[in-house]
């Protein structure tokens, strides 16, 4: 019988003998490619090779590929072949073989390799792609009435997007039978039902989708084949799901153990929870990690609907990261990058788990009161849905999930009102905008930003208004003023020109302006030339720290991977803030490496270049961009030769010296899978180091000694104070047992008091006195004992559980403290307190002598 391996093996094995070079599953994160989210298929490592971006190194491939979907996500679980993560077999042709060698082989591996019973197979094809159905009938020789002719829906692949590479497809189905089947007449394939399933995809990109439509030839036609190895060992293995097959059952296995319940009972939770958690381990092991954005989100989404179907079976407590050995135990001597990350994978799922559970507990009484408030109308009200996603922090497919478990729709319109109106109110309570301040224009034009290449500029002031607070904001036609964005702080300068002086003190985007905000020094603003002046020291030591996020950001991706990506910044002169996602704290050895790879790049002065071109060419070219992030056709590419591109609007150095120095000062984290390095450059960096070498020099004279054998002297120092420490907590214990031996009580009918006066004892031994005494039988007893420390007065009190109903420790400190001049607090049982005059403590006890003794008598 075929297991996993077997089937792997076989099917790399039968086409490297037809002269196919074996290429490895690329990561499930495309590479270079911020067009999709994750790798869907087999041939999205190729598309270059399809598109004629790169030459050819070979013109046949096959592959076993890691591919991820979450395009029909309500359906994984509950049907017998929808999943999350799964492996494609496939082989692929880049101008080289065709239709009538793709179909001969893909039947003599399907019938000679994989022996698989010719009467249960079925072909659908293109119901226009003759050429496919003769060979299929004539060269195959497969009965007619086995190959259906569907339409475009099932049988025609293409273009990505209006126009480009297109082309028919043939499939190959097996027929699992009547009991799989819906019944209807004229059921075969094509339909939605689970009787006839297609495990194999022979596609043909062919034609060249022109705008109007038209299909012209394409030059060089391929082939893109697509085999599930679920639904393949669901046919060899003779299973009535690919959930019981080898890749599934062992984890179904695990799920029996912790439910403590049988998969037959119910098997929709099991298959889902199964199919999530190879879906997790495998994204977190090629370096995507949960978090709110992209990819992160996606994941996030999946592990949260596993929980779902958990809740359903009553269980409410992390398990997932428990079935990472079973996933690893399928896989890992296959993908070594899953057996690596186990720990990790393990780690995180649970962290993830167990953050969600927390929510949940203490939010999912709000979410049950809306779903039952929503029975009647049949809808959750979109004001609802947006307070129990924005106060209580739950992700809108979650809420989905349990509404539909009750029959219910989202308002989703009204949904997306509340969002836009949170927006609108966000705008208005910006500080920049002030309401009701009319602008005096002069021209109305467009702000020109010419800052890229000068810090001077001759300008026109188009326009200007008061702010309420005294400041002015002004427009010019150009400025070299850069404005605050991409996490640059705005330039400061000078606006100046004939008896007429202004202190620009920031400068924001207002609209498609660029505004200067600050104070009019000299003469009044009028529709006047001015020579626009910015501070060179702030603007350069910003640019330090701007091109070193740039080299920031690609060495954590070279160092960490790349599920790295900037979540944040801020750019101030010679200070840097980079908020990135990754899970793990990163240690002083990692922090190390990665300062001085950086300042290695600093010292070999690279160029740093920029310059605009479109988006498509940028990505091919190796710029970072990401997905989800809005880009226009033209952006603006900052390359630090041989090191890093990205697309990037603000200034920077034009070589990697002008940064000088680069210090990392702090690195912590920010949130669930968020990291922040906070860094110096330049001056600021050097002033650091400096103050550091103060600081140590300083120790340094204390201790008497060198400063490279300082560490040693502060260890043996710490050592001497630990045993110091040690010696005297063992002489306050002997000091604290002598006088428990020696001091006595008054006794008040069946109750103990101690009043003691010890001037030369600390509270630490009152309290030992004290432990010492209640210890046995200290139920009865009540204590106050005064000491000293550091010159003052301190006192402690402790009531017995048999007399707290007639006074109470807190009372105790409060009236002696009041007494002697001190003060104090505590609890019912304990209380302390400090302060006074020593010389009123006999007195403040004798009064404390008889008032308890009022008391007990």
């Amino acid at each position: 019988m075929f297991d996993s391996r077997k089937l792997r093996e076989s099917y790399l094995k039968f086409f490297e003998q037809k002269k196919h070079k074996i290429m490895p599953s690329s990561s499930l994160i495309p590479k270079d490619d911020p067009t999709l989210l994750f790798t869907t298929a087999g041939m999205v490592q190729f598309k270059p090779y399809y598109s004629g971006a790169v030459p050819l190194p070979f013109t046949r491939a096959v592959s076993c590929q890691k591919c991820l979907r979450v395009t029909d996500l309500e359906r994984v679980g509950k049907t017998l072949r929808h999943h999350t993560f799964f492996e494609m077999l496939g082989n692929f042709s880049f101008g080289d073989y065709f239709k009538e060698e793709a179909i001969a082989w893909a039947w003599e591996f399907v019938t000679e390799v994989l022996e698989i019973n010719v009467e249960k197979l079925f072909v659908s094809i293109y119901h226009e792609d003759e050429e496919s159905f003769n060979i299929w009938k004539k060269k195959i020789g497969l009965q007619e009435q086995k190959i259906y002719k569907l339409g475009k829906k099932d049988n025609f692949w293409g273009p990505a997007g209006k126009t480009g590479a297109c082309g028919p497809s043939t499939e190959i189905y097996y027929d699992l039978g009547e009991e799989f089947g819906c019944g209807e007449q004229g059921c075969g394939p094509g339909c939605d039902c689970d009787r006839f399933l297609e495990f194999w995809n022979l596609v043909f990109p062919q034609y060249d989708m022109q705008e109007d439509g038209t299909l012209l030839p394409l030059k060089n036609m391929g082939v893109d084949t697509g085999m599930g190895l679920e639904r393949t060992l669901l046919i060899l293995q003779n299973k009535k799901s690919n959930y019981e097959t080898d890749v599934f059952y062992p984890i179904i296995k695990g799920l029996e153990k912790i439910f403590n319940r049988p998969y037959k009972n119910g098997k929709v939770p099991f298959n889902v929870i199964a199919d999530h958690t190879r879906a997790l381990v495998f994204a977190i092991s090629d370096g995507v990690y949960p978090s709110n954005f992209g990819r992160g989100y996606v994941l996030r989404k999946i592990l949260r609907r596993a929980l779902r179907f958990a809740q359903k079976l009553r269980f409410e407590e992390p398990f997932m990261y428990r079935l990472v050995p079973s996933v690893v135990k399928i896989f890992g001597d296959v993908y070594p990058e899953v057996y690596e990350k186990k720990e990790f994978s393990g780690v995180l799922i649970k962290s993830e788990e167990e953050r969600f559970l927390q929510t949940l507990s203490k939010n999912l009484p709000y979410l049950k009161e809306v779903i039952e408030n929503s029975r009647k109308k049949g809808v959750v009200d979109g004001k609802d849905l947006f307070k129990l996603y924005d106060t209580y922090g739950f992700p809108v497919d979650f809420i989905e999930e349990y509404a539909q478990d009750e029959d219910l729709k989202l308002d989703m319109v009204g949904f997306k009102k509340e969002m836009e109106r949170q927006r609108e109110v966000s705008k208005k309570e910006e500080i920049f905008v002030d309401k009701g301040v009319k602008w005096e224009i002069f021209k109305d034009i467009k702000t020109e930003f010419v800052g890229y290449d000068f810090t001077e500029y001759e300008s026109e002031i188009t326009r200007y208004r008061a702010k309420k607070d005294g400041k002015f904001e002004i427009v010019l036609d150009k400025t070299p003023f850069y404005a605050n964005a991409g996490g640059q702080i705005g330039d400061k300068g000078i606006l100046e020109g004939d008896d007429f002086l202004f202190l620009v003190e920031d400068t924001k985007w207002f609209g498609e302006d660029i505004v200067h905000i600050g104070t009019l020094k000299k003469g009044k603003i009028k529709n006047i030339r001015v020579k626009a002046i910015v501070d060179k020291e702030i603007r350069y030591a910003c640019q330090r720290a701007h091109t070193s996020t740039h080299l920031v950001h690609t060495t954590l991706r070279e160092f960490l991977g790349e599920h790295v990506r900037q979540e944040g910044s801020l750019v101030e002169p010679d200070r840097l803030r980079f908020d990135f996602t990754h899970f793990e704290k990163l240690d002083d050895k990692m922090l190390r490496k990665i300062e001085n790879y950086i300042n290695e790049r600093i010292r070999e002065n690279r160029k740093v270049k920029w310059r605009y071109t479109d988006f498509k060419n940028a990505v091919e070219e190796g710029a970072i961009a990401f997905f989800g992030e809005k880009y226009g056709e033209i952006v603006r590419v900052v390359e630090i030769e041989g090191f890093s591109k990205e697309l990037c609007g603000g200034t920077h150095c034009k070589s990697t010296g002008e940064i000088g120095v680069f210090k990392i000062v702090k690195e912590e984290g920010v949130g669930a899978g968020m990291r922040r390095i906070e860094a110096w450059t330049g001056q600021r960096a050097i002033e650091s180091i400096q103050e550091q070498e103060r600081v140590l020099k300083e120790i340094g004279d204390i201790f008497q000694t060198e400063i490279k054998v300082i560490t040693s002297k502060i260890k043996k120092f710490v050592e001497e104070k630990e045993k110091t420490l040690k010696e005297k907590e063992r002489l306050e214990d002997l000091i604290a047992q002598k006088i428990f031996e020696n001091i006595e009580p008054v006794k008040i009918n069946e109750f103990e008091i101690y009043l003691e006066d010890f001037p030369y004892l600390n509270v630490n031994i009152l309290k030992k006195i004290s432990d010492r005494i209640f210890l046995k039988q200290g139920k009865n007893r009540i204590l106050l004992l005064a000491g000293e420390e550091k010159g003052k007065p301190v006192f402690f009190a402790r009531v017995g559980e048999n007399a707290i109903n007639l006074v109470k420790a807190r009372e105790l400190v409060k009236e002696f403290g009041k007494f002697i001049g001190g003060g104090g607090g505590g609890n019912d049982e304990k209380a302390e307190g400090g302060g006074g005059k020593r010389e009123k403590i006999k007195e403040g006890f004798d009064l404390m002598r008889k008032k308890l003794e009022e008391i007990f008598k």
